[in-house]
């Protein structure tokens, strides 16, 4: 099994080292074993977790208030727990899968209120 230093980790994800110690401190990866010298020694399983984290928070979509699902499902994956992190990603795409069907229902009402706009110029022109 590889094992990285923080550094090599941080490299690997593009990030500052001290991002992906904050990452630890949060609880978006499991907990870091540490050698005798206190150098944490993180594995493929933490790498996977980091590019779980990068992907789950890249979005600029996730609304403030969309960060919490995520960063719990985030979490759930960290402790172990899969299970509970797959249903939380259910309800998760539930929530965007809503979202996006009230967006729709916007750009509606704008495509209707442009019609109408459109067809009074045509009227009075």
């Amino acid at each position: 099994m590889k094992i990285y230093s923080t550094s090599e980790i941080a490299r690997l994800m593009g990030l500052h080292p001290n991002t992906v110690m904050l990452y630890e401190k949060w609880g978006y990866i499991a907990p870091v074993p540490r050698k005798e010298n206190g150098y944490r020694t993180f594995t493929e399983t933490h790498l996977d977790q980091m590019k779980l984290v990068r992907l789950a928070l890249r979005s600029e979509a996730i609304k403030w208030y969309m960060r919490f699902e995520v960063k719990n499902i985030i979490r759930s994956a960290a402790q172990g727990n899969l299970e509970k992190a797959l249903e939380l990603s259910r309800e998760h795409l539930t929530h965007i899968e809503n979202e996006k069907n009230n967006e729709i229902r916007v750009m509606k009402i704008i495509q209707e209120i442009l019609k109408r706009i459109q067809k009074k110029k045509r009227i009075f022109h």
